[in-house]
């Protein structure tokens, strides 16, 4: 699409007009039309290429349906002060007739990264029509349900410098009646950020209450209810609303999370490793919710080692937790290795055991040593005994006497692990050293860490 062909419309209400800046307004360079809406006094300085439209109301409504009749594009984008829309993804867009258009906002990066949904692009439409509505934020829902519009499958990419909503203009606002069902959504995201679950619980409902919200805001509405239920510890309703969700669009992440939370408080280990199993296979894809809740894979894997762990199935905790190791890059505690270590010993995995050893004893610095560290490694000592390593326990013990010498404990494993294992030259100077500290005769070799 040529952007010459859309007219801009920017509205500037709570403290947007503090985002216009130099690269931004020159940004605004490659649209045919560019038309400023704000409700407080902006710097005429900043914009002096650009109409004006002031509004005394404090959401603007009006003025902005003012500036869409204005227009003299046959499209029309909103774009807010701040944001960077992707020229080349609304180059290859091909509008159609009796289509709107949703942005995809995208706000941070990497495992901070959130996303959500908004229409951003409408046709221009020759008659009296009144795009846009509400008493707190303005929006055009009503307008493509009275113009049988259709939400097209193509989106908008829009990157945000900023959080997707602005909770000090809904600080301004919240107070305000209700006028629409998106009005009432924003009330309730707005309680529900300010932890006032019950008002956000009531405002949820009352904005699902009408044919007149469209399919991402529904979910995202039936998902906020869901939470605030959650928070207020009502925790078999907040499960109904959550599964009732998913019924309705099983590409969306909060239900699944919210249902593993809820098994997970009533010890149901089962349904906990399930739901967070369905999570990780809806992760993949592009949540279909506005305003929805992502867990990283990192603590995804984790968890399910955790449940798992507690339903008993020690092979899949061992194999989550490893995978979380391997997403860390070994970058972890010191505790995960050492769980790792005894699963595999319980699995009798002993190359895995061998690792992991040498992942917990490649960390710390042996010219200063750790008790408490040694301490646990004895105690993992007898699971590798109990499956008959003894040549393994033989050598862990070799390496503990060289940062521990003298320590009877250590040497005493050390002597039985090795007649086991059939060392009986190297049990028998063992002995003799033991008997008579003063023999030269050195019994630990060099010090060196499996390969």
């Amino acid at each position: 699409m040529d952007t010459g062909l859309i007219s801009v419309i920017i509205p500037m209400f709570g403290n947007s007009s503090s985002k216009l800046n130099k690269v931004f307004i020159e940004s605004l360079s490659v649209f045919g039309e560019v038309l400023f809406v704000s409700n407080k006094n902006t710097d005429p300085e900043k914009i002096s290429h650009y109409p004006l439209l002031i509004s005394n109301h404090v959401c603007g409504t009006e003025t902005l349906n003012r500036a869409y009749h204005e227009a003299k594009s046959k499209w029309i984008l909103i774009l807010e002060p701040g944001e960077e829309v992707s020229l080349n993804n609304l180059q290859k867009l091909h509008p159609e007739q009796g289509c709107c258009y949703k942005a995809v906002l995208e706000s941070g990066e990497n495992e901070f990264a959130k996303r959500n949904y908004a229409i951003r692009m409408i046709p221009k439409i020759e008659n009296n029509s009144v795009p846009f509505s509400g008493n707190l934020v303005p929006d055009v829902t009503e307008f493509i349900y009275s113009n049988k519009l259709k939400v097209s499958g193509s989106s908008i990419i829009i990157k945000r410098s900023s959080e997707l909503s602005d909770l000090n203009y809904l600080e301004e606002v919240h107070e305000l009646t209700p006028e629409t069902p998106m009005d009432s959504f924003w009330q309730a995201v707005y309680c529900a950020e300010r932890q006032k679950f019950y008002r956000a619980e009531k405002l949820f409902r009352q904005s699902m209450n009408t044919d007149f919200l469209l399919e991402f805001y529904h979910l995202a509405a039936r998902n906020g209810l869901a939470i605030s239920l959650f928070e207020q510890h009502r925790l078999d309703d907040a499960f109904e609303v959550a599964d009732e969700s998913v019924l309705l669009n099983n590409r969306q992440y909060t239900p699944w999370i919210l249902m593993h939370k809820i098994c997970w408080m009533k010890s149901d280990w089962i349904g906990a490793y399930q739901y967070l199993e369905k999570y990780l296979e809806t992760e993949k894809y592009n949540s279909e919710s506005g305003f929805d809740i992502r867990m990283s894979r990192s603590d995804s894997f984790y968890l399910l080692a955790e449940v798992s762990l507690y339903n008993g199935d020690y092979s899949k905790a061992f194999r989550h937790l490893e995978k979380f190791f391997e997403i860390n890059n070994g970058e972890v505690s010191d505790e995960i290795p050492e769980k790792l270590l005894i699963f595999a010993a319980e699995l009798k995995l002993k190359e895995k055991a061998i690792f992991y050893f040498n992942e917990i004893y490649n960390r710390h610095t042996l010219e200063k040593p750790d008790e408490k560290v040694m301490n646990r490694l004895l105690e993992t000592l007898s699971l590798i005994e109990d499956n008959g390593w003894n040549d393994f326990a033989s050598n862990i013990y070799e390496k503990l006497i060289a940062v521990y010498p003298g320590n009877h404990k250590i040497l005493q494993g050390w002597l039985t692990s090795l007649i086991r294992s059939n060392q009986l030259q190297k049990a028998k100077v063992l002995m003799e050293n033991i008997k008579n500290p003063n023999i030269k005769e050195p019994v630990a070799e060099s010090f060196q860490f499996f390969q």
